[in-house]
């Protein structure tokens, strides 16, 4: 269309869109909540548009829940609700950044040139030896005596409950990227709790014994590994 339209003089009515990711600065209050692409759009390169829609509107619904089911729009419950979305974008945004980075890093190793090179400004580093790390419970002695780290500690943060957003108490620790409230839908902080409640030396077995009660299996193995792996719990 274009060479013809050179060829035969013809006039084109030519426009341009803006394709780089955006999000909004509010993107929640009580009166209105943003939702798929009115509240973040990613990078056609990134992909996981859709996902994140689905996921914003499956969170943007437990907001509103929650504010509405509230005594008040200022009450306790309706603030952790909006908190918690205004959080779930800038992580969304920031991880969609990281992304698209990433791939124009790729590209302008390929292609060196401004327009790559640009836009990969702030490219996240891949940890290759991430998986080397990782912790095999079977390999570790039921009797190994371990610890809560000095590093970690203990934030309140708005996470969601049942059907509705409230405070909760999330773990902290350098080498998470932000404060956790679950793991695989397990309660982090009632957990390392139980931990610290126990009398020493706390092994491995103590510790798994006194989960029992919240957390058992594969579910309580996987969990230590990933304190270990994480250094949240540390040998003795």
């Amino acid at each position: 269309m274009l060479r013809e339209g050179l060829d035969e003089g013809v006039r084109l009515d030519l426009s341009a869109n803006v394709s780089s990711g955006f999000w909004v600065e509010e993107p929640v209050s009580d009166r209105h909540a943003c939702v798929g692409e009115a509240m973040l759009a990613v990078d056609p390169l990134c992909g996981q548009g859709v996902t994140l829609a689905i996921a914003s509107g499956i969170q943007a619904a437990t907001v509103v829940h929650t504010i509405l089911s509230s005594p008040a729009p200022t009450g306790s419950d309706a603030a952790a609700a909006m908190e918690f979305y205004r959080e779930r974008l800038a992580e969304a945004a920031k991880r969609q950044l990281l992304i698209s980075a990433g791939q124009y890093a790729r590209q302008a190793a390929i292609t060196p040139n401004v327009f790559w090179s640009a836009r990969a400004e702030g490219a996240g580093v891949v940890d290759k030896d991430a998986s080397s790390r990782a912790v095999i419970m079977d390999a570790i002695a039921v009797d190994l005596r371990v610890i809560l780290a000095a590093d970690v500690s203990f934030q309140r943060v708005p996470g969601i409950r049942d059907d509705i957003v409230t405070w909760m108490t999330a773990v902290a620790h350098p080498g998470l990227d932000r404060p956790i409230v679950y793991f695989n839908g397990i309660e982090l902080a009632s957990v390392l709790e139980a931990v610290r409640s126990l009398p020493e030396p706390r092994t491995i077995r103590a510790i798994l014994h006194a989960w029992s009660s919240k957390v058992t299996g594969a579910s309580a193995h996987r969990l230590l590994g990933w304190l270990l792996q994480r250094q949240l719990l540390v040998a003795a």
